[in-house]
């Protein structure tokens, strides 16, 4: 039986080290019996912007799940190229996972609340801000088949035991 694929979303494209990192992640994926694929391994073989989307959606046509990292990345929330992916990955029915080195609930990392109107919490210009305790948008927190992780090694543990538990009975 093949090992189930599991496409890495995040930010991590975009840091100095990628693919290193990437290497590094995937070899996590293997110790859990997963068999991994970072956006960069297809997509980084372009530079143009269709081609990049066109092999992000590939690979993640390809997979069986995602294990996203969902660190704030310039800003308070997760970077949106991974809440895309988790939306579309969502959308095909595969379970995701995720981890950030930021757990606070999302409130807590919004730094310019001035107010409250009606007991809801507002920014300084006046738009409410989501005040659910969560550690991110609760559209891409409550897609999750697991809690939010602290490390890519516990999130990527939540995906192979998911799907010891899916693959459990089957023959």
């Amino acid at each position: 039986m093949q090992p189930k694929r599991v496409y890495l979303a995040g930010p991590d494209v975009f840091r100095p080290d990628a693919l290193a990192w990437g290497e590094q992640a995937k070899g996590v994926a293997r110790r859990f019996g997963l068999d991994a694929t970072f956006p960069l391994d297809d997509a980084g073989k372009t530079d143009h912007a269709a081609g990049i989307f066109a092999a992000c959606i590939r690979q993640l046509a390809q997979a069986d799940a995602v294990v996203a990292n969902l660190t704030p990345f310039r800003g308070v929330s997760a970077d949106v190229g991974t809440a895309f992916e988790l939306g579309w990955a969502h959308a095909n029915e595969y379970p995701l996972f995720a981890w950030s080195s930021d757990t606070r609930p999302l409130i807590d990392r919004v730094s310019d609340i001035e107010a409250t109107q009606q007991g809801r919490r507002v920014d300084a210009e006046g738009w409410q801000v989501e005040d659910f305790h969560l550690a991110d948008n609760l559209m891409l927190i409550e897609a999750l088949a697991a809690p939010i992780r602290t490390s890519l090694e516990d999130a990527m543990r939540d995906c192979a035991d998911w799907f010891e538990v899916a693959g459990a009975g089957q023959a």
